[in-house]
């Protein structure tokens, strides 16, 4: 017993000493520690996106799948084409912009338009995981419990992967919530009614966060104030982005393909019951983020359920906390959400910062109630900071690294291919590929390179199940690239005037290559985006 106790007073001087060393490092005295607990909290936030995000890869990181299609559109409105005219697309464009403005700032210091891309896509990213914290910090009142949220933002390997990728919109979308969270929490109108409005910008459902924005300035004594902050931020966001489509003449099918074209084809419904089952991960192997999501809506039921049955006291409380009211319609609201139109794992990105914040304020409730001294304490801090940390850690050598097949390396070759046929004069149509045009800085031979169920279906109501002919100025395409497709409503055209001509370095990423067998489309006519000067 004798040798446990003196350990014990060397681990308790140890800690008192270590202590010391920090705020004296610091130079701060011991009133001032909380603060400088919070920056360095907030440091061990950066570090632990920075790892997570350096674990999936950068530099040789292939673009796949969708993000394929959201770099195209990207470099082409940095090359001056408008987003809707450049590919035909339903989702808001704000997150090609972005990077198509990160894309032209890369360009003035001579980086790669890949990489200056992605680079932002990274910052955003790792970014997610301060901000994380400082909303569970802000809402659940518990530094130690906030600590927990980049330890249940390095679960969802999907969001780093896909964020190390760059260009996707739920990655941008994510951190707009959380940004939009914090706004509210914090009673900021204006900011609030912005930044919901981004929301909606990058991606249509997240209208709700708008939507919710307004109920929240209603429930305000001053409310005609607050409406008012509100719609003026919504208005500046919505009125700026509609005048750039505006000016590039592209206002009409911006409309139409984000407002009209989704609602006239609505995804088909498998029912509620598969629908709740695929979204909370029963119907496949449950992982850590189902797990999460799981006890989120366990959550926000139990507190929907203690708002009602509390009553007047329970109206009042959410009246003088907006973040949390805010927060309690967003919630459930994108939850209902992912049940009406799931159609696969990034589109949990809409619910995963309220599942994380969810589950810290589970967390955050009992320190509060029965241990408030431990956020207090810098020993209990430091100790969650360190051990959040090294769970950071030890999650990203045990979860199951995310496979992306070829590298970028290879993908690049591919791209140098297409750079010599478009050298060569010959006009390239990409189906389901238009990043090798991208990184070509060229057009496609027409707008719709990429033909998700929806269009598939617009295109088979106008034209019949073979109708469809990519004619551009009354030519066809001298070559066409085929990926991610293969239905009726491209094969009846193929089959007639093209002859497969495949090559390894394209059958390797899954893409067909199609010449034409005749003198059919006339002079040929460059595709290739000339750059002034």
């Amino acid at each position: 017993m004798g040798c446990v106790g003196a350990a014990a007073v060397a681990a308790l001087s140890g800690c008192t000493f270590v202590k010391s060393r920090i705020l004296r490092i610091l130079d701060v005295s011991e009133a001032d520690s909380r603060r400088r607990l919070d920056l360095l909290q907030l440091g061990s936030c950066l570090l632990a996106g920075i790892l997570v995000c350096i674990s999936v890869g950068f530099f040789n990181l292939p673009l796949l799948l969708d993000n394929q299609v959201y770099f195209y559109i990207a470099e082409r409105a940095a090359s001056g084409v408008a987003p809707h005219i450049s590919q035909f697309d339903p989702k808001n464009a704000l997150s090609m912009f972005v990077s198509a403005l990160a894309i032209k700032a890369g360009r003035t210091i001579g980086a790669d338009d890949l990489y200056a891309m992605r680079a932002l896509s990274v910052a955003v990213t790792v970014l997610c995981y301060p901000l994380l914290w400082l909303l569970a910090q802000r809402l659940g009142a518990s530094r130690v419990a906030a600590q927990l949220s980049i330890v249940l933002l390095s679960c969802f390997t999907g969001f780093s992967l896909l964020g190390a990728m760059g260009s996707r919109p739920k990655v941008f979308l994510a951190a707009l919530i959380i940004l939009t969270l914090l706004a509210a929490a914090q009673r900021r109108s204006f900011a609030l009614g912005l930044l919901a409005t981004c929301c909606f910008l990058t991606w249509q459902p997240a209208l709700i966060m708008l939507g919710a924005a307004f109920v929240t300035a209603g429930a305000s004594h001053d409310r005609r104030r607050e409406w008012l902050f509100v719609g003026l931020g919504a208005l500046l966001a919505w009125g700026t982005y509609e005048c750039y489509f505006l000016v590039h003449g592209a206002l009409g099918e911006q409309l139409y393909q984000s407002l009209v074209f989704p609602a006239q084809y609505a995804k088909p419904h498998p029912g509620l019951l598969p629908a709740l089952r695929r979204v909370l991960g029963w119907s496949t192997q449950f992982s850590l983020p189902d797990l999460i999501i799981n006890v989120f809506v366990v959550v926000v039921a139990g507190a929907w359920m203690a708002v009602v049955i509390g009553g007047r006291s329970s109206r009042s409380y959410l009246a003088e906390h907006r973040g949390i009211f805010y927060f309690l319609l967003c919630a459930p609201a994108a939850f209902i959400f992912l049940l009406i139109d799931y159609q696969g794992y990034p589109d949990r990105f809409f619910v995963m910062p309220f599942a994380i914040i969810a589950v810290s304020m589970l967390v955050a409730w009992p320190l509060r109630r029965w241990a408030p001294a431990l956020d207090d304490s810098p020993r209990a801090v430091l100790a969650a900071t360190a051990i959040s940390l090294l769970a950071v850690f030890v999650l990203i050598r045990v979860l199951p690294a995310p496979r992306t097949g070829f590298p970028l390396s290879v993908q690049r070759v591919a791209a140098r291919a297409v750079g010599e046929m478009l050298d060569d004069g010959k006009s390239v149509y990409a189906i389901g590929c238009p990043h090798l045009l991208a990184m070509n800085r060229s057009d496609n031979h027409t707008r719709f390179g990429f033909f998700p169920w929806r269009v598939r279906e617009r295109f088979i109501r106008l034209y019949g199940v073979c109708g469809y002919e990519p004619l551009n100025d009354k030519r066809w395409p001298d070559v066409v690239l085929v990926s991610r497709h293969d239905f009726d409503l491209n094969r009846a055209w193929l089959k007639l005037h093209y002859r497969r001509a495949d090559r390894e370095i394209f059958l390797r990423q899954a893409i067909r290559v199609w010449e034409l067998k005749d003198s059919l489309s006339g002079p040929s006519a460059t595709s290739r985006f000339k750059l002034e000067g």
